[in-house]
């Protein structure tokens, strides 16, 4: 039986990877009941994560935040000094996980001349930024990628993070 954390989840994929999607798809693709799906999204629409619409639902807007390069240019200053404050806590030789959020791609950036770190990610931008350098070593997860944010957030890249 599947967690309802784990169903919030792939419900939030689906709709990630596309506009809005009727019940009915969404409860063959979780392999659960109608009413399941419906008593679902009666929640994730209180907790504000979907709007439901006619017969299904759509991501909500605040969830849906855009192109990553749109998000990349929002309040990049600010972004690129929580950055340098990062890369001043970090050493040579730790490990650490950074996320596929735009200030994520920022610490990357700031994290260049930095030798020998671990890092876990499901941000390919992260990848490319440290990857191959100084000896550091990148544990990426994999699965689908959802280009519009440069990023792994299937179950497979859930399942390695």
């Amino acid at each position: 039986m599947m967690k309802r954390s784990d169903r919030r989840q792939d419900i939030l994929d689906l709709l990630r990877n596309g506009d809005a999607h009727a019940i009915a798809e969404l409860a063959e693709a979780l392999a659960v009941s109608d009413e399941t799906i419906r008593r679902e999204l009666r929640l994730m629409d209180t907790d504000g994560l979907i709007e439901r619409i006619h017969g299904g639902a759509r991501l909500a807007k605040t969830v849906e935040e855009g192109a990553f390069e749109v998000r990349l240019g929002r309040n990049a200053a600010a972004k690129q000094r929580i950055a340098a404050a990062v890369a001043l806590l970090v050493e040579d030789g730790q490990s650490l996980y950074i996320d596929a959020s735009s200030t994520g791609h920022y610490v990357a950036q700031a994290l260049r001349s930095k030798r020998d770190l671990t890092i876990v990610t499901n941000a390919l931008g992260v990848v490319q930024e440290l990857g191959g350098r100084n000896g550091n070593r990148i544990y990426a997860a994999g699965g689908e990628l959802d280009g519009r944010y440069r990023a792994y957030f299937d179950s497979d890249a859930r399942a390695y993070l």
